[in-house]
């Protein structure tokens, strides 16, 4: 088995932490329901999107549960590209270029 690098063993490490410490687990809470409204998504699409059943997810939003590595590496990934989605939608174009 391949030993992890240093993004899986900071993700391993923050895991730990959320899962022994009510107050990161609400925060982590709160981030996976915001990722998900921002996207506009309902719980059904983004359990699909993040492969784990709606009752996963909404023990992940309710803070009752502490995702798998996969699936908080998914979720770290979604929310990277929809940073940067919205990061060039919102970059006006230069008017004097054209």
């Amino acid at each position: 088995m391949p030993k992890p690098n240093g993004d899986e063993n900071r993700d391993i490490e923050a895991l730990r932490h959320i899962g022994c410490n009510p107050e990161l687990r609400k925060q982590l809470s709160s981030l996976m329901l915001g990722l998900r409204e921002q996207m506009g998504l309902d719980k059904e699409d983004m359990a699909e999107l993040l492969n784990v059943s709606k009752a996963y997810l909404t023990r992940y939003e309710g803070g009752t549960g502490v995702p798998s590595l996969a699936v908080f590496r998914r979720a770290k990934l979604i929310r990277r590209v929809l940073n940067h989605v919205i990061t060039k939608e919102t970059q006006c174009p230069d008017p004097t270029t054209r």
